[in-house]
């Protein structure tokens, strides 16, 4: 498939997407971050990035239970959910009104090797997370780790943080989280 046609089909499923939004849902959808790239460690643990649409890395829009495959610069929304299977990392450029920074989500514990943020140990199957919308007042975006890890470096603006019924406000900082896989423990490391 040339570029330009696979530049046209992405499009078209975007478009597709939003369209399956109700009505109601996608005047009011807002884009809260971008899928910047999808790393495979395979066996090694050596990072390599996932070229196309792949199922390591699944999107579901609000008012639908259909789950499908991401790629790099998909569009993320408010009250998306996205899933990351085993041994896979996904990089989110999150840029929600004032809010701005980088996370990595991966299914497993996270640590960092100088300014790459790398797979370790353990973790889930499957890693759940979802983007909410926050009353101004609370803060810009709030991304709750349902199950997973989070490696996180917060720029701008204020990210509500959620997991394991704690709600936690991050401004301008570092930081690693992971949960268990049940959901229902957390362990949060400040960088």
């Amino acid at each position: 498939m040339s570029r330009t046609s696979a530049g046209t089909a992405a499009r078209a499923l975007v478009a597709a997407l939003l369209l399956s939004l109700p009505g109601h849902l996608a005047a009011q959808a807002t884009q809260a971050a971008t899928i910047d790239g999808i790393l495979d460690l395979g066996s090694t643990g050596s990072p390599r990035i996932l070229p196309g649409l792949t199922d390591r890395v699944q999107v579901t829009r609000a008012g639908t239970d259909d789950w499908v495959q991401a790629e790099a610069g998909m569009e993320l929304f408010r009250s998306d959910r996205v899933l990351v299977e085993a041994r896979t990392i996904a990089r989110l450029a999150i840029h929600a009104g004032e809010a701005r920074g980088e996370a990595h989500l991966s299914s497993s514990l996270l640590t960092r090797s100088e300014s790459l943020v790398v797979e370790s140990i353990g973790g889930a199957d499957q890693a759940l997370y979802e983007i909410q919308d926050v009353p101004r007042e609370l803060g810009d975006l709030q991304l709750a780790v349902v199950r997973g890890s989070l490696a996180l470096d917060w720029v701008q603006g204020r990210l509500l943080l959620f997991t394991a019924g704690i709600r936690a406000v991050v401004s301008g900082t570092e930081l690693i989280l992971t949960t268990s896989e049940d959901g229902q423990q957390a362990v949060l490391h400040l960088i």
